[in-house]
């Protein structure tokens, strides 16, 4: 499947918001890319689809995803249970100076969320990937 996204680089942390049109093995080579720096933010949407668009924050084992169903329409997917509910992580944000904080009702393991942007890779469908939250 093509997708458009944008990514964080791994070689200097920033991101860049310009998307790029590319196979989607090319966005899994730059997840594991991240990956092996520890953090990263990541938005995808399925090439000549303007929604659903993910976006996934990570930083070291905690990740958060979130979508926007349409220009108006955006949530958050349920945590895993890795985090206390209450307790409070910070993942990196598109180009936000500040990474965003988030309670463990919205966290992951970054391995999880890495797992469900594959998925979401393979057949574009995002409402299938979890509990979604509306903000």
């Amino acid at each position: 499947m093509d997708v458009e996204w944008c990514a964080t680089s791994p070689e200097t942390g920033r991101y860049t918001g310009i998307g790029a049109p590319s196979p989607a093995g090319e966005l899994v080579d730059r997840l594991e890319a991240l990956r092996r720096v520890g953090e990263g933010y990541l938005e995808v949407n399925v090439l000549g689809r303007d929604y659903p668009v993910l976006s996934l924050g990570f930083r070291g084992d905690h990740a958060v995803l979130h979508r926007w169903a349409d220009e108006e329409h955006m949530a958050l997917l349920g945590g895993d249970g890795s985090v206390p509910m209450d307790d409070v992580v910070e993942v990196p944000i598109a180009e936000d100076e500040f990474p965003g904080m988030f309670t463990g009702e919205f966290t992951s393991t970054t391995d999880r969320a890495l797992g469900l942007v594959r998925r979401f890779l393979e057949d574009g469908d995002s409402e299938s990937l979890g509990d979604w939250y509306d903000l």
